[in-house]
C-alpha cells in the first residue's frame, strides 16, 4: 500500500498531463477534407503598407 501512495499521485499527473497533450494535438491535426483554405483575396490586409512608423 505505501509503493501505491508514493506513485500513484505521480503516475496519475502524468497520465493525465499525456492525455491532455494528445488530445491538444489531435485538436491542431485536421483531416484534409476539412481543412479551409487560406483567404488570400486581401493581401492588403496581410502587409500593411500604411502602418505608422516610428
Amino acid at each position: 500500500m505505501r509503493i501505491v501512495r508514493e506513485w500513484g499521485f505521480p503516475v496519475a499527473l502524468i497520465a493525465a498531463w499525456a492525455v491532455a497533450a494528445a488530445y491538444t494535438v489531435s485538436l491542431l491535426i485536421t483531416p484534409p477534407g476539412q481543412a479551409t483554405p487560406p483567404d488570400l483575396s486581401e493581401p492588403a490586409a496581410i502587409a500593411d503598407t500604411n502602418a505608422p512608423t516610428s
